[in-house]
């Protein structure tokens, strides 16, 4: 009996410390729960809520004005499968080096945003919700930078605005790396899972805990090689903290909806139409250290939709999440002379 009682402790031992080293953290982390707390809520007309940062004073009862350039709005657009959170750690360096108001938001099912498994997490609708944002809060003079899935969300509410024969309220137009140019896409194999028909199914079937290895091993894949691992590991697992937040790695295959649309030849002629019609100085900020953007995307970027005045400035040695590996060189890049002080 005792022998029994024995095994089985040793099994339950067993069990134990293979769910403590490969499941998903059950809360969010003390620095999650920091930036939650800078944040608020955005209602959107779908009656969703958007989550956003806001440097302005007003915006943080308590704390008193400070010397910022009120004309001047940084509108901050992450990416996927990451949140604003992204931007965390250089939010306040941001707005001291470039004395203006400073903006981050989370898209709908991604960081602290609403979730809605029913949702249609398209392009249209993710540029709306950010127009919508934009409007409510009044910002206009702003400089827009974005990043993977955030630059299709950004040209697609230009493309919105000029349809509209609206002005945009954008001052520039700052893109990090992202597939801009589908075709030069160095595609992980979970994109491709995902872009195939069955992407949900694969999110469905395969347990939570070898997901969140899986999708780990996606994110190591496009940091640059040689960086700090330390580094690497832990900013990829508080990523996914993040998205594992109110289920959002349940619907990652509708998150990923962006990619199918940036497969269409017909929304990246569209896309680059505007781009190229654009009143506003435009920027390419890219690391070319990045396996699933290549810093090839900025060449062909430039020659298909003719930005001949684009600045095109490229960090070696970076790779995809140029923000969490380099900040200040990163700073540097998307400031520029306009903003830098």
């Amino acid at each position: 009996m005792f022998l029994k009682l024995s095994i089985f402790v040793v099994f339950l031992a067993v069990l134990l410390s293979l769910y403590i080293h490969y499941a998903p953290l059950s809360s969010i982390s003390r620095s999650h729960v920091n930036w939650y707390q800078r944040g608020s809520y955005y209602r959107l007309p779908s009656g969703h809520d958007m989550f956003y940062v806001d440097s302005h004073p007003n915006t943080r009862p308590g704390h008193s004005p400070v010397d910022i350039n009120k004309d001047d709005v940084v509108l901050l657009i992450h990416g996927f499968p990451s949140s604003s959170y992204d931007y965390s750690t250089l939010f306040t360096a941001l707005q001291k080096r470039c004395k203006c108001r400073v903006v981050a938001v989370d898209h709908l099912g991604f960081g602290f945003s609403s979730k809605p498994p029913s949702y249609n997490y398209t392009m249209s609708n993710l540029s709306s919700n950010l127009l919508s944002f934009l409007k409510s809060k009044g910002l206009e003079n702003v400089h827009a930078i974005s990043h993977d899935m955030g630059d299709t969300v950004l040209t697609e509410a230009l493309s919105r605005l000029e349809e509209q024969g609206k002005t945009s309220g954008f001052k520039t137009v700052t893109f990090t790396n992202g597939g801009m140019v589908f075709s030069e896409i160095g595609l992980r194999l979970g994109q491709r899972i995902l872009l195939s028909g069955y992407g949900e199914m694969f999110v469905e079937k395969v347990p939570d805990v070898f997901l969140r290895l899986f999708t780990l091993k996606q994110l190591y894949s496009i940091w640059s090689k040689g960086g700090d691992e330390g580094r690497m590991k832990l900013e990829s697992n508080e990523m996914l903290d993040l998205l594992e937040y109110n289920d959002g790695n349940k619907i990652i295959h509708k998150l990923s909806y962006y990619l199918k649309e940036r497969s269409r030849e017909e929304n990246e002629r569209r896309w680059f139409a505007t781009l190229s019609r654009l009143k506003v100085p435009i920027k390419l900020c890219w690391g070319d250290g990045d396996a699933v953007a290549p810093v090839k995307i900025t060449t062909e970027l430039v020659k298909r939709a003719r930005l001949r005045d684009a600045k095109v400035e490229i960090m070696e040695g970076i790779g995809h999440f140029g923000m969490l590996e380099d900040a200040e060189r990163w700073m540097d890049c998307v400031l520029g002379e306009e903003l830098l002080v």
